[in-house]
């Protein structure tokens, strides 16, 4: 953790720290850009969904929309990885 990290966690800016966390871990070795999320498959479920159970038809997902999905499966990953106890190889 670097002196910027150490002060944003004292003056308790943890949503700071998160965002630093995440980007790191949602870095590939070669710099690329890791989603936790296929968001192709996103759009064609949200999409489908609200086929069925709206009555106006969209056509189209916002890139809101899927941060919104991504930050969700990223934060329930987390969460999954944390509760886990420290034994064995495999995460269940």
């Amino acid at each position: 953790m670097n002196n910027k990290q150490l002060a944003a966690w004292e003056n308790g800016s943890r949503l700071w720290l998160d965002r630093e966390i995440n980007y790191d871990i949602c870095t590939g070795a070669n710099g690329n850009r890791l989603h936790p999320i296929s968001r192709s498959h996103v759009k064609r479920i949200a999409l489908a969904y609200a086929k069925r159970t709206r009555a106006q038809g969209f056509q189209r997902i916002s890139k809101s929309f899927l941060l919104a999905v991504e930050s969700n499966a990223l934060a329930f990953i987390k969460d999954r990885v944390n509760r886990h106890p420290s034994r064995g190889k495999t995460l269940q």
